[in-house]
């Protein structure tokens, strides 16, 4: 009652609501009902200014009550219970707004029968409380089950078939809703994708049972059927499945149109696309149309050989654009229209195709040669005379007068030809600027301390830089930098290393930032390092830098060590995932968790080392030459080292001479490994080469 009593307010939405209610809708209630009008109104106070204690705005309880009006009814104190228990967890009031607004049954469960045993089951999974946080605002569906009859059991059968802990934790956090069936049919649904071949190693082994939790039985035969209809064979629709299990998510509708435009429209046979299956799952309009239309036009002017659908469909847009749309746009301007380009961007293309010289047999690259002329007066006349005397009078000539202006004002910041030519080579776009808005700029950099050098190679990385604000980015952040850093040079270094500076209003972030470590008992000159040489660390968003702080205290790093920035910086650099998975490779070697955390300590940056390379060294040294894990984990920069160039060269050696007997069995890998190249060879290469030659062969003919 309280529900419908609430939803008539909602649609009159006014002060005399109540007495409305009286008049009107009540008098359809008997008796019993109609004391319900009177206690609406303290209800929805109750309701709203126990919300409003969780930092909930009115117009948040108004949209809240709106969508769920069964809150209205909530016992309050258990409502409070249930919001003071997700507070304390770690919820802030935006995290349980945000859940909320997209799934307020949460309200609904049971404290203790789902809510608390929903976090619990999620921590000991997970690990953290963050990481239950994150995953609960991405899914707050997780909250209206019990995960120890569905999700526990369900990772448990994944393990059992050997499915990396690492992949069934992602899948936990980015897609737990196939984990969120019964035991019953997620058994089910393994059996049926095991059976089909998918390797439960391998990615698209989960991707698969995502698929196939996320479709009916039905939907699938039927998808199954199209592609049946339209000439692939079971082998080809199942081939095509593994390769890329989503693409049975495709609607109906988009299966039908694609097929139909690749192989009635563009000929392409049905095996060629079951080969490639991403080809249904791009946008076909923006991806897929135009990119096939400009192929086929090519192909009929015969300046493409055969090619495969493979082939220029899973190109990125710039490599396709660069490959097939810029390289003939001069001599085919229709590719532009079949690419979709627009009259804005039209003239930017042609003109970096004919800069670049184009193709050589079509246009002379005589006009890279005069855009870095000397004589610069006549640029426009000549740049002219070459766009016209080529049938390119499509090109406006008010193009090659813009950029004669652009490259005189660059020539006034000490830019040379050579350097322009470079930057207009790059970014052929710049004959777009607004000399008027780009000059005050340039000014400003260039009076703090940018040199001209400084400033083509900032520019020619990255010319947005141009397009921030002058006052409300540009200049505060010199500013700011240098009343940390003191001087100029030391800004232009900072910039130079991190040109996202200017990207962002480094204020909210890099003092704060700064304050924490300040706080933490780090000596500030190690902070001024940080920022000067890596400045992208000290402004990034606080709580993800507070996050990786936290992550580096775990490792019992002392904060006035360099150890301890340099796993800051590694926190930074690499995905939590990709951290973990390298800690599994170091385990499935054989290191203990003692042992590779006490190597972290030493050398945080040997986390960066490819996991293909950690696997050869490892390898190396473990089964070809012998070393105990324990050698290795004690001198972690082993693993840093190049395998070819430094570790296995020494180690032949080294193995060779103690095989000799000429060096003491008890060496140590660190012993050799540590010591500079001219020590190494003068040890053990000068002084046993007489009468072991063959040293020299193992050191690389040293």
């Amino acid at each position: 009652m309280f529900t419908f009593i609430y939803k008539h307010m909602l649609k009159n939405k006014n002060a005399t609501v109540i007495a409305s209610l009286n008049s009107t809708h009540l008098c359809f209630l008997n008796s019993t009902h109609r004391h319900l009008s009177e206690n609406v109104s303290s209800k929805l106070t109750c309701i709203k200014a126990l919300f409003e204690n969780y930092g909930f705005t009115d117009t948040q309880v108004s949209k809240l009550l709106e969508k769920y009006p069964f809150m209205l009814s909530l016992n309050v104190d258990r409502a409070k219970a249930k919001l003071d228990f997700l507070h304390s967890y770690g919820f802030k009031s935006r995290d349980l707004c945000q859940i909320l607004a997209a799934n307020g049954y949460v309200m609904r469960r049971s404290l203790d029968a789902y809510i608390k045993p929903s976090c619990e089951i999620l921590k000991g999974l997970l690990k953290d409380c963050k990481s239950v946080i994150v995953l609960v605002k991405k899914h707050p569906r997780v909250m209206k089950y019990d995960l120890s009859k569905a999700v526990v059991p369900n990772i448990e059968l994944l393990r059992h078939y050997g499915v990396p802990n690492s992949r069934i934790l992602a899948m936990l956090k980015q897609q737990p809703t196939s984990l969120l069936n019964s035991a019953n049919r997620f058994k089910i649904i393994v059996r049926e994708i095991r059976e089909m071949g998918f390797d439960p190693g391998k990615s698209p082994f989960l991707g698969a049972i995502n698929v196939w939790s996320g479709l009916s039985k039905e939907t699938r035969e039927r998808k199954w059927d199209l592609f049946r209809m339209w000439g692939w064979s079971d082998d080809e629709i199942l081939l095509a499945f593994k390769k890329q299990p989503t693409m049975m998510m495709t609607a109906e509708e988009k299966i039908q149109r694609v097929m139909d435009f690749l192989v009635n429209k563009m000929g392409w046979n049905a095996s060629e696309v079951a080969s490639y299956p991403n080809a249904i799952m791009h946008s076909f309009e923006k991806w897929t149309m135009p990119r096939c239309l400009v192929v086929q036009f090519l192909l009929s002017k015969g300046v493409l050989k055969d090619l495969t659908l493979r082939s220029f469909i899973k190109l990125r847009g710039d490599k396709f654009r660069k490959q097939y749309v810029d390289r003939f746009c001069v001599k085919f301007p229709q590719v532009l229209n079949l690419y979709g380009v627009t009259e804005d961007n039209r003239l930017k293309l042609q003109l970096q195709f004919l800069h670049r010289g184009g193709n050589s047999s079509y246009l002379s690259k005589k006009v890279s040669f005069e855009l870095t002329s000397k004589n610069s007066s006549n640029l426009s006349e000549k740049l002219s005379s070459k766009l016209t005397s080529k049938n390119s009078s499509n090109i406006s000539v008010d193009v090659s007068s813009k950029l004669t202006s652009i490259k005189g004002l660059f020539e006034n910041y000490g830019f040379t030809d050579t350097q322009f030519s470079k930057l207009f080579d790059k970014h052929p776009s710049i004959v777009s600027l607004n000399i008027g808005k780009v000059k005050p700029k340039l000014d400003y950099l260039h009076s703090f301390g940018f040199t001209s050098n400084d400033l083509c190679e900032m520019l020619e990385a990255d010319l947005r830089i141009l397009q921030r604000g002058l006052k409300n980015r540009i200049i505060p952040s010199c500013e700011l930098l240098k009343s940390f850093l003191k001087d100029n040079v030391s800004v232009v270094v900072a910039v130079k290393r991190y040109l996202r500076v200017f990207s962002y209003d480094i204020s909210k972030t890099l003092i704060p930032n700064f304050n924490l470590l300040l706080n933490l008992g780090v000596p500030e000159y190690r902070i001024l390092v940080l920022l000067r040489d890596q400045t992208g660390n000290l402004i990034q968003p606080t709580e993800k830098f507070k996050a990786i702080i936290d992550e580096t205290k775990e490792l019992g790093l002392d904060p006035e060590k360099r150890s301890f920035f340099d796993a800051v910086r590694l926190f930074y650099s690499l995905r939590k995932s990709t951290r973990e998975r390298k800690w599994e490779l170091f385990r499935k070697w054989g290191w203990s968790d003692e042992e590779i955390l006490s190597a972290v300590r030493k050398q945080p940056f040997m986390m960066t080392a490819s996991e293909e390379k950690i696997e050869r060294v490892m390898d190396f040294l473990v089964n070809k030459i012998g070393w105990s894990i324990s050698q290795i984990s004690y001198r972690p920069l082993v693993i840093m080292h190049s395998l070819e160039k430094w570790t296995m060269p020494r180690c032949l050696v080294v193995k060779f001479l103690l095989s000799k007997g000429v060096l003491k069995n008890n060496l140590t890998l660190s012993s050799f490994i540590v010591l500079s190249e001219e020590n190494f060879k003068k040890r053990f290469v000068d002084e046993f080469c007489v009468n072991f030659p063959e040293v020299i062969t193992l050191y690389g003919g040293a």
